[in-house]
């Protein structure tokens, strides 16, 4: 039997396995700004119904950005983004 990885389009090894070591409320936030985009932290917070504090979500988001699954639009728009 011969398997194979499969990746979503787009997706690369590196990001899939940070995906796979995130833990349930990373994996919630990051699917609700993959379905709810350019929203702020403090929306997130509001509007994605999880039972975390909002310094925990704001921890949970800059991970995100460290490891390169969501951009900040902040970091964007003043060009501190590096690619």
């Amino acid at each position: 039997m011969v398997f194979e990885l499969y990746l979503p389009y787009g997706l690369s090894f590196k990001m899939y396995l940070q995906c796979k070591m995130m833990n349930s409320k990373e994996r919630e936030i990051l699917n609700f700004v993959k379905e709810n985009p350019l929203l702020s932290s403090k929306k997130i917070h509001e509007e994605a119904s999880l039972d975390i504090g909002y310094a925990t979500v704001k921890r949970i988001l800059t991970k995100l950005v460290s490891n390169h699954l969501i951009i900040s639009m902040s970091l964007l728009v003043s060009g501190q983004l590096s690619g």
